[in-house]
Order: C-alpha cells, then structure tokens, then sequence
C-alpha cells in the first residue's frame, strides 16, 4: 500500500485569491494508495467536500480536522456532518480507528495537553490563538475553550492506543494534525515565546515510537525522520498559506510505502 500525505492545504486563502482547491497532481499508483489528509484543508467544514472530490482517484482517503476546519465551524457537531456526508472510501478520523487492506489508521485533531494542562498555557492560548474565537461548541454555540481541547486531547489518545492495539495488523499509521514531539519545532522559531510551543507540540515521543507511520500537520514546518527502535517514519508535507507563505520542504508527490 503507498500513502500521499498532505495537510495545510488551507483552501480558504486559495478561494480568497481567485484561484481553485489545490490541485494534488495525479500519480499512476493513486489507485493504490491511501490519500492522507491531516487537516486545516478548508474552513466551515468544508473539508470532506474536498476529500470526496479526490476519493474517485484513490483506493481510500482518511481524514482528520485541523483547527482551521473547526473555524465558523461546532466543535461538537463537525464530526456527524464529515461522518454522514463523506463518501463510502472516505474515513474522517474523530478519535477513532479504521483498518484497510490489514493497515490501521487511528487518530484525530490531537490538539495539546498544554504542558500537562498548565494553567498559564491555557490562558495564554485563549489571548494569542484565534482558535477560541473562531470555534463554538454544543447547542449553545459557547466559545470553545482549552480545558474543551485538552480533554479531546485526552480522547484522541485513548483512540490512538486502541488502534495501536489492534492484534494482527500489517501496519499501524497514525494520523493527528497537531504535532506529537516537540522536535518538531521550527528552529528559526524555537522558543521565541515562553508558552507557544505548548499550545503547537505535546510531548509523546514514546508512544510515537509504538507506531510504524505518524503523520501530522499544523506547524508549516516540514519533517520527515526516523525515530526510535521501530524505525517510525515521523512525517509532515504542508502545503501552507497561498500564496506568499508557503511552507519550505512541501513535496507534491511525495510517497509512503508501507
């Protein structure tokens, strides 16, 4: 089986300058292969239009939300809608696992646990992401909140340890859009705020390690690395902002056997 992974596509700036969803080029082994999508394709939920479009040149496509799929979007409601109008080959992963041809792919969002939920870096989140302004949740349509992040956190890794759990596979891929290691981080970036890295990485450098494939998104910083005693391919390919912020390192066919 081969993956074509791609996340930050961010088609709202796209549809803001003129221009049409980005266009993943073709490939012949598309037939074979699992389009990955690791979220922030599109705002207002648009995401699962955009995976149902390319699910006719793919064996499958598996999807998760980003935080820009959340925006002028409900927390809580998003999953049902992606979940009922995706495709039949189509599998938005909300903290949940599917299993194809012998492959699992678990995963979700995964946010952050926000340096062990700390008080200062959920409150620091709430002033410098607009995340909390651009999400609401529940019937209510409240503002979505950290402590609301943190404990789908929390899901995210019980779905992820499930998956992984599952006797027999061939292979474990997991797919988050946040960030599981802080060695992700952007250099040029690296602690120039005492409380951002925490609201973009989480520390789970072992449990990446129980994984053969972790895809991921959401920084615009491009890595693809092998760690620990399994060889585990930690891996992102973000497209960016269109036009002008594109992200270094972003490789339109990039392909992952597996």
């Amino acid at each position: 089986m081969y993956i074509r992974l791609f996340s930050d596509i961010h088609n709202e700036f796209r549809r803001d300058e003129g221009e049409e969803p980005y266009p993943i080029p073709e490939l012949p082994t598309d037939p074979q292969t699992v389009l990955v999508l690791a979220g922030d394709i599109d705002t207002k939920g648009r995401g699962v239009k955009y995976a149902n479009a390319l699910s006719g040149r793919f064996k499958a496509v598996v999807l998760v939300a980003g935080n820009h799929d959340l925006w002028g979007s409900n927390f809580t409601k998003l999953p049902n809608k992606w979940l009922e109008g995706s495709e039949d080959n189509v599998y938005p992963l909300f903290n949940a696992h599917i299993t194809i041809d012998n492959v699992v792919f678990c995963g979700g969002t995964l946010w952050t646990d926000y340096n062990d939920c700390d008080e200062l870096s959920m409150w620091d989140a709430t002033r410098a992401m607009v995340d909390y302004s651009k999400i609401k949740s529940g019937e209510s349509y409240r503002k979505f909140t950290p402590e609301m992040a943190y404990w789908d956190h929390k899901d995210c890794l019980k779905a992820i340890r499930e998956g992984l759990s599952v006797e027999g596979a061939r292979k474990y891929v997991v797919v988050t859009h946040m960030t599981p290691s802080y060695s992700n981080q952007d250099p040029d970036l690296y602690n120039q705020c005492s409380t951002a890295e925490h609201y973009y990485h989480s520390n789970l450098d072992g449990l990446v390690c129980e994984a053969d494939v972790w895809c991921f998104g959401h920084t615009h910083y491009n890595v693809d690395r092998i760690v620990g005693p399994k060889d585990t391919r930690m891996v992102s390919n973000q497209v960016g902002y269109y036009p002008d912020h594109l992200a270094k390192g972003f490789n339109d066919t990039l392909l992952i056997e597996v």
